[in-house]
């Protein structure tokens, strides 16, 4: 080694990958009384650091995890004893103890495998006596480690060890080391992190903790240049030569990005990446906590108005379902986005009217207490646009004024962008237009809606080339078609690429039928699990999902997931200026994900063995 102070190690290595693995994992399911006792022992003002509360639990939990997905492996190993015997350190370790892995200050190649130079870095190992635990490791000669400290051999590289209380700290730098003292500040990282934060904490296994203040400012320039170079590539998209002011548009919605992102470093204190696992199921969860006062917090202090509901969606084999707070959403700021967005634009962009009538959608959803909405199943063998049936729920006291302004919406939508055509020397490039006719369904008066897309050819030529607008020409297929109507306290609206009248049927009848997409087992056994402060739930049915796309481009006798796999969760919990995104992936869908995906590898497998070798001719 040319540098004698910092030095990569196995233990370091093996540790952060535990701990980003960890991390992606999250599942609130178990409280404790108190913070982790490891978070004592981080230093002061370290910028960020993971760790276990308890490993020996920790371990239980990944080992079951990891049983689930893999039953049929044979090692019995756990995951713990793999990596003590990686590095080593089989006497003196404290399975029940907690353990860290802290970065003092953030070095982006933490990334970067490649990196010449690697960031330095303390491991926090409990142990139950330190003595035995430095046994494992044969001592060094080494000019460069300070007093108090020892270079020790580990798996062929030099590391640096010292005793402290019940714990080892290891380093790949001596003079680290040297100057590391526990902070005893596990009650100020909590308050940092926030409420949200700290219950994420007591209830994980391990956590990711970034300290924000310091992270943030290196990262704005990185994310800085990388819009940068984005707005560069805008104008040679194939659509955007098309669009009238689209490339305008795309360029000042980048802008508004980065100054949101540029106001999030300013006002955020902490993030954090709790992760834990149980017999039923993984997940994540992603919290940032807003100093108080700011800005953001101001806007991001929501408080849920009473608990959220599918009770007004009919009980069908859903792809997705999700249910928001209107009174909780900081709607306010969406509107002040798309106003600053439009005037952010050149005076004659045609765009530029059509992001203002955004707000009239904007304001319908407001005046609603909840949105509920589902994404229905609707599986076809044949291929062409990816089949959709949405209906949307608008509750609210007020369902006649919720109707006028969604009305005025797509009457004022079709005008500006109708004008898109006058004002331009092309046809309407998108080839937008909406209808409103009336209409009755079930007794009830709705007004029908037709969303034509009528592509010219050569915008359909161009997006030949461009792979997100080819996805989204595809699932729109010819446009879109649906009704807006209430019944009782609700404003009703489907959209749909095909007819489908029992639909909106079957939304004004869901009042007085005996069943509701509240009741399934699906929602009503994984929504304890989520975080509390719940302003936005949703719940995602993989096997749904991938048959609904994968029949457009396979055929038909494709693998399957079984019947009955439950959904994927997830939410947005607000609470004391923070938020908490979570998402919870059951050990039940993990599983038949694997399977399917085995079985798809096999059949690829069988397929390519029974092809004809072909041979080059000389």
């Amino acid at each position: 080694m040319t540098d004698r102070q910092t030095r990569r190690f196995p233990l370091a290595t093996v540790l952060t990958t535990v701990a980003l693995i960890l991390a992606g994992l999250a599942n609130p399911a178990r409280a404790q009384d108190k913070a982790p006792g490891i978070l004592d022992q981080i230093p002061q003002g370290a910028a960020m650091f993971a760790f276990v509360g308890n490993c020996d639990q920790a371990d239980a939990e990944l080992n079951r995890f990891v049983k689930a997905i893999e039953p049929n492996q044979t090692n019995d190993q756990g995951l713990l004893d793999m990596m003590l015997e990686e590095v080593g350190a089989k006497n003196g370790f404290n399975r029940k103890g907690g353990m860290a892995v802290v970065m003092p200050q953030f070095n982006p190649m933490l990334f970067n495998p490649m990196a010449a130079q690697p960031p330095q870095i303390l491991v926090i190992v409990p142990v139950t006596d330190y003595a035995a635990f430095e046994g494992n490791f044969k001592e060094l000669t080494d000019e460069s480690a300070p007093a108090g400290v020892k270079a020790v051999n580990m798996k062929g590289d030099t590391v640096f060890m010292k005793p402290q209380g019940d714990y080892a700290v290891l380093s790949n730098s001596g003079a680290l080391l040297a100057n590391y003292q526990p902070g005893n500040n596990a009650t100020g990282l909590l308050k940092q992190a926030g409420a949200l934060g700290t219950h994420a904490v007591q209830t994980g296994d391990l956590a990711v903790y970034i300290d924000w203040t310091q992270v943030g400012p290196i990262v704005q320039p990185l994310f800085a240049a990388l819009m940068m170079q984005a707005q560069q590539q805008i104008a040679q998209q194939p659509m955007n030569q098309t669009m009238p002011g689209g490339a305008e548009a795309q360029k000042a919605m980048m802008r508004i990005y980065a100054q949101a992102f540029t106001a999030y470093i300013r006002d955020t204190q902490a993030l954090l990446l709790v992760g834990h696992m149980s017999g039923q199921g993984a997940g994540l969860s992603i919290v940032s906590q807003f100093k108080p006062g700011s800005p953001s917090a101001k806007t991001m202090s929501l408080k849920p108005s009473g608990p959220l509901t599918f009770n007004r969606l009919p009980d069908q084999p859903y792809i997705m379902a999700m249910a928001l707070d209107n009174q909780a959403f900081p709607w306010d700021a969406m509107k002040k986005m798309f106003n600053e967005l439009a005037s952010a634009l050149p005076a004659d962009s045609p765009m530029s009217d059509v992001l203002k009538t955004y707000n009239k959608g904007i304001d319908a959803a407001a005046l609603s207490k909840q949105i509920q909405f589902a994404w229905y199943n609707t599986p076809s063998d044949s291929q062409g646009p990816v089949p959709m049936d949405f209906a949307y729920v608008y509750t609210s006291g007020q369902p006649g004024k919720v109707r006028q302004l969604m009305q005025q919406y797509f009457v004022e939508l079709n005008d500006a962008v109708s004008a898109i055509t006058k004002e331009t020397d092309q046809p309407n490039p998108m080839g937008i237009s909406y209808l409103l006719e009336s209409a009755t369904i079930a007794g009830q008066k709705v007004d029908k809606m037709s969303l034509k897309m009528d592509f010219p050819e050569q915008t359909r030529q161009q997006a030949m080339n461009d792979p997100g607008a080819a996805m989204v020409m595809g699932m729109m297929g010819e446009g879109f078609q649906g009704y807006v109507g209430q019944s009782n306290d609700a404003l009703l609206m489907t959209m749909c690429n095909r007819d489908n009248t029992s639909l909106m049927k079957e939304l004004i009848g869901v009042p007085s039928a005996s069943s509701n997409l509240e009741k399934q087992a699906g929602i009503t056994r994984y929504r304890a699990a989520l975080p509390p402060h719940r302003i936005l739930e949703g719940y995602m049915r993989i096997g749904e999902l991938i048959e609904t796309f994968a029949g457009q481009m396979a055929p038909s006798d494709q693998p399957k997931m079984p019947d009955g796999t439950p959904p994927v969760a997830f939410s947005a919990s607000s609470h004391e200026s923070g938020l908490n995104f979570h998402i919870l992936m059951p050990t039940d869908t993990i599983n038949a994900i694997g399977k399917m995906s085995q079985t798809t590898e096999g059949a690829a497998f069988e397929e390519s063995q029974a092809r004809p070798i072909r041979v080059r001719p000389e």
